[in-house]
């Protein structure tokens, strides 16, 4: 089938134009979805359904007079089209011209809806609506007279506004070479530069330009409208009407004349002998119609700036050059507010990303101080904490639960770390990443760290209570280290990912994976523990190269043992200092390779701390040691992976 125009629909109700639109495909017409299910739709806003089709929804979802998929029209070729009736549940039929009908759809006769061939132009109601098809008019029959100059976008006015003010006052041969009154230009330039500052969103500036267009270049009326990509078609902004009130309902732009003045980007008008009555197809007896396009930063039209004047309506129904120059300046000052607009929004957005990655009283500092967030060298302590058993939850919850699960602890482990003053630096499927020591220097940020892993493991018990279908508890392993690193932007322009990079980093990340070989929830490293407040309860554990890395590292868990508790009620009992002091015993003797000291020691130790796990592992250790001996890397442990 090949469609050649596209095709013209105007929807009336109860005589009154609502709606007027071109459509290249086959367009569906029904009413809204039920607010309350489904996706939400706006009353006479098309939208695409497929490559070639449309739905357009004429009826609000009370109205129980039209189905939601009640007609569906398809253009033929020869200006014609077959209009369908699709709805099987409303016994009233879609009535045709010459009192013909179609009546609803039994689906149960497995029959093709009810359809019926119809030359255009043609009319059809659903209900109270009346819809008229017909022929596209097309646009390229409308006689225009233009500016000279393509509109420029906003921000690309070279000489302006300077040469918009000297073409303001060139002679216009249609006032009979009068300039323009230097008092009546200022009042002019003062109500375009109003509309800017009085504007706060969008839709204070299609209201003001509306207004404008009316009061201060005499219209009768005047409307803003924005072109939409999605649906090829033109949406009412902002309209306000001048002085012949009392038939604003018939008045409708013209959008022939529009998309004219989109494909040229010229401020245009119709000359004072032309008429733009559509060759008697359009509503409105408007006799003399301007419209400006409005661009974005990259050229594009956006929308247009759309006044008109009526017969009768002061005086002779026309436009002059000079008024188009007005309406241009008008419409080139919304577009730079738009423009504004846009760049405060994208301001907006990355401050809300920094407040996110940075917590909000550290990005206040950075917003007052910016050179904070710069590329440089600073002493960081990165941490690393990442759930135990995810898969094995996320398998039992399926996909959805598993987003509000993981959402949930996410939620929870960071208020952990912005209530230490951290930063966090990233979300990695089941991991969170956080730093602290930058962008503001903190003499006390591996102190912070630990405390907030600290508090991450107190509220796992809280977590696993509130998800009581979980199929067995989640656990958390943390590792952190502290070192220098690079800080900065790892991210783009348009999504700032401020943190480290570097060897620290890594290390921070092989430490956490060395709890699961260590069978310990919290280890640091040996540069962070030099760091740490003496009161945080820590032992060291042993010495370990990781994968990638070749230096060997000191690790040393960190435990709270009375905040510990209901983490793990087996393991944290009993007298924490004790099992310090003999569990560093026994890996004195093991690191001096006296395995069966070690062992012996270690054998009594979890008679008394049976759960303890860096011990079961280091008896596993030494007795290795007594069987094989010790490796060419004794004392230290290369471990197997990260």
């Amino acid at each position: 089938m090949t469609i050649t125009n596209p095709v013209q629909y105007k929807v009336f109700d109860r005589q009154q134009i609502v709606y007027e639109g071109e459509f290249p495909g086959p367009v569906l017409l029904g009413r809204q979805n039920d607010l309350r299910v489904g996706e939400s739709e706006d009353v006479y806003r098309p939208r695409r359904l497929g490559s070639d089709r449309w739905r357009l929804v004429i009826a609000r979802y009370d109205e129980n007079n039209v189905s939601r998929e009640h007609a569906l029209v398809e253009p033929l070729p020869g200006d014609r089209v077959r209009i369908s009736n699709l709805s099987s549940k409303l016994m009233i039929p879609i009535q045709l011209p010459v009192e013909a009908v179609l009546p609803r759809w039994d689906r149960r006769d497995h029959d093709p809806p009810p359809s019926q061939e119809l030359d255009l132009p043609c009319i059809f109601h659903l209900g109270p609506k009346t819809v008229r098809v017909q022929p596209d008019p097309g646009h390229d029959d409308v006689p225009l007279q233009s500016l000279s100059e393509v509109t420029r976008p906003p921000g690309r006015f070279q000489g302006a506004p300077t040469e918009q003010i000297r073409r303001l006052r060139e002679p216009d041969p249609h006032l009979q070479g009068e300039m323009v009154d230097p008092e009546t230009l200022v009042h002019w330039l003062q109500s375009t530069i109003a509309v800017l500052q009085d504007a706060a969103i969008a839709s204070d500036f299609f209201s003001e330009a509306a207004k404008a267009l009316v009061e201060n270049i005499g219209l009768d009326t005047g409307w803003v409208l924005t072109w939409e990509p999605d649906t090829q078609g033109w949406v009412e902004r902002a309209c306000h009407y001048g002085g012949h009130a009392g038939d604003e309902a018939d008045r409708r732009p013209s959008n022939k004349f529009l998309n004219r003045v989109r494909d040229l980007k010229r401020t245009s008008w119709t000359a004072p002998e032309q008429d733009l009555t559509d060759s008697n197809r359009s509503l409105l007896p408007v006799k003399a119609a301007v419209a400006a396009p409005i661009l974005d930063r990259e050229g594009k039209v956006i929308g247009a700036l759309y006044g008109d004047r009526r017969q009768g309506a002061q005086g002779e129904a026309k436009f002059s050059k000079l008024e188009a120059l007005l309406v241009e300046l008008l419409a080139g000052g919304i577009a730079t507010g738009l423009a504004r607009l846009e760049q405060e929004k994208k301001y907006d957005i990355v401050v809300n990303q920094i407040e996110l990655i940075l917590g909000p009283d550290l990005a206040r500092e950075v917003r007052e101080n910016p050179d904070l967030t710069r590329g440089r060298e600073a002493e960081i302590t990165v941490l690393f904490a990442d759930i135990r058993n995810f898969s094995k939850i996320s398998r039992f919850l399926g996909h959805k639960t598993t987003f509000d699960w993981i959402n949930d602890v996410m939620q929870q482990l960071s208020r952990c770390v912005i209530r230490h003053q951290g930063v966090i630096v990233d979300y990695i499927g089941d991991a969170l990443m956080a730093m602290w020591g930058a962008p503001k220097a903190d003499p006390e940020h591996a102190t912070r760290a630990c405390l907030a892993a600290i508090d991450m493991l107190e509220i796992v018990p809280e977590i696993n209570k509130s998800w009581m279908q979980l199929p067995e508890r989640m656990g958390l392993g943390i590792g952190i280290n502290t070192g220098m690193a690079s800080i900065g932007n790892t991210g783009s322009h348009e999504r700032i990912k401020y943190g480290p990079l570097g060897n620290t980093v890594n290390l921070a990340s092989r430490v956490e994976g060395a709890t699961k070989y260590l069978k310990s929830y919290l280890m640091v490293t040996e540069m962070t523990h030099r760091l740490l407040d003496p009161s945080i309860p820590s032992r060291r554990l042993c010495s370990v190269r990781v994968v990638n890395i070749d230096d060997p590292v000191n690790l040393y868990e960190i435990v709270d043992s009375s905040r510990f508790a209901t983490l793990d009620p087996e393991r944290y009992q009993g007298d924490w200092n004790e099992l310090r002091i003999r569990y560093e015993a026994a890996l004195s003797a093991f690191d001096d390779e006296q395995f069966n000291l070690a062992a012996q020691t270690l054998g009594n130790l979890l008679t008394d701390f049976p759960k303890d796990g860096p011990s079961l592992v280091l008896l596993r250790r030494a007795v290795d040691g007594l069987i094989e001996g010790p490796d060419d890397a004794h004392p230290i442990w290369n471990l197997p992976g990260k």
